[in-house]
């Protein structure tokens, strides 16, 4: 059958693989069963968890660290961010400064949670002379319609009587802003163009938008999520006013907590899904071309899977290029719609389908690497 290139191109299994270590259990797999097949490893992200690794490995960046503003305002973390100094790059994961490994217990709360450190590692970038952004939206525990971020890079934010609200702001201050200055916001940001990798579509308002949506998973009762709704719909109209356009229900806009949306704020901003602007920045497509087929995978394929997630971003390129692919998940949600629209269900395998799911996530590479051996095999039997 001669030599044969398989691309293993798979997103994080959330809570136990990072990208890299799920493509590394798919490519064991494939070398134990068939010495011809040729594995090629690019590990992949939504913008969410691991995208900062992610890119800083295929874009040859330097990790830089930073100390920022935390998701509570009045503690610091040390942020992580990257640079590639090639084409003056710099590199932004919210999950990474904002996200919810730092903080413990009751401390989950978007009511009092700020995105103000994120606007911090852009300022520092820009001390760099960067002239291009990427910012991965996904993994946050804010919901504060970015409105920390733009604090932070100078933006100033009105309150009632027309006083200056000075603490960083978090989602249980949006009710409260009555105006929204932009002119005052770092003048540096005019010659640099941001992209934005967003793991959900989700709107900032609405039933289907940020809070009503994400805020539960963050930490917020039920009383938090009505006033962090109604706090999404006064930034929205607070940030037309400022901007003369509408943006509270562009896809993207609410991702992060608002987070895409506050970014909208900036000049030469764009809101991208994450899993297709990864894979430009990666070079998957150039590896495909020469690929007899490809594997991608993550923890959960659902209905959420064709909103800026990786399978379906690798499936969709794929489809395009004309390269089989197969989606190696450790759980597939039959209740949603996923389908043909998303893929051919005989080309998705869940691995340890028959165990329960905290054995699954414990023995995840294994399971990953024997599903890849048995895929390995088929592929080369067929």
């Amino acid at each position: 059958m001669g030599g044969m290139d398989i691309i293993c191109a798979p997103d994080k299994f959330k809570g136990s693989l990072t990208a890299r270590q799920a493509a590394e259990a798919m490519a064991r797999g494939i070398r134990n069963a068939d010495a011809r097949l040729t594995p090629i490893m690019i590990p992949l992200s939504d913008g969410g968890e691991g995208f900062l690794d992610v890119l800083i490995e295929r874009m040859d960046a330097q990790a830089m660290t930073q100390t920022i503003m935390g998701p509570r305002p009045g503690r610091t973390v040390e942020g992580s961010w990257g640079l590639a100094s090639a084409n003056q790059t710099g590199i932004i994961e919210t999950a990474r400064a904002i996200g919810l490994a730092h903080l413990q217990g009751l401390e989950c709360n978007p009511m009092h949670t700020t995105t103000y450190g994120v606007g911090e590692l852009i300022r520092f970038a820009l001390g760099l002379d960067v002239q291009r952004l990427l910012v991965g939206l996904g993994g946050s525990s804010t919901c504060d319609g970015g409105a920390g971020m733009l604090q932070a890079l100078g933006a100033r934010f009105i309150g009632e009587r027309g006083r200056l609200i000075e603490q960083p702001i978090t989602g249980g201050i949006l009710g409260r802003i009555a105006h929204v200055d932009l002119d005052t916001l770092d003048p540096r940001l005019k010659s640099v163009r941001i992209e934005a990798a967003c793991d959900v579509l989700s709107p900032l308002t609405g039933d289907c938008g940020t809070a009503k949506v994400f805020a539960p998973q963050k930490g917020a009762g039920p009383d938090d999520v009505q006033h962090l709704a109604a706090g999404m719909e006064n930034i929205a109209a607070r940030y037309a006013e400022a901007i003369g356009r509408d943006i509270s229900s562009i896809p993207g806009g609410g991702a992060a907590g608002g987070l895409g949306a506050g970014l909208l704020m900036l000049p030469g901003a764009r809101l991208r899904a994450g899993g297709a602007l990864v894979i430009g920045l990666t070079g998957l497509r150039t590896q495909l071309r020469s690929a007899r087929a490809c594997l991608t995978g993550e923890g959960r394929l659902d209905a959420t899977t064709a909103s800026g997630k990786v399978c379906h971003a690798v499936i969709e390129t794929c489809r395009e290029i004309g390269v089989p692919v197969w989606a190696l998940v450790g759980h597939w949600d039959r209740s949603g719609e996923i389908g043909a629209s998303i893929a051919d269900p005989a080309s998705i395998m869940e691995i340890g389908p028959d165990l329960p799911v905290p054995e699954r996530v414990g023995r995840a590479a294994e399971l990953l690497e024997d599903t890849a051996a048995r895929w390995a095999r088929t592929f080369v039997g067929g």
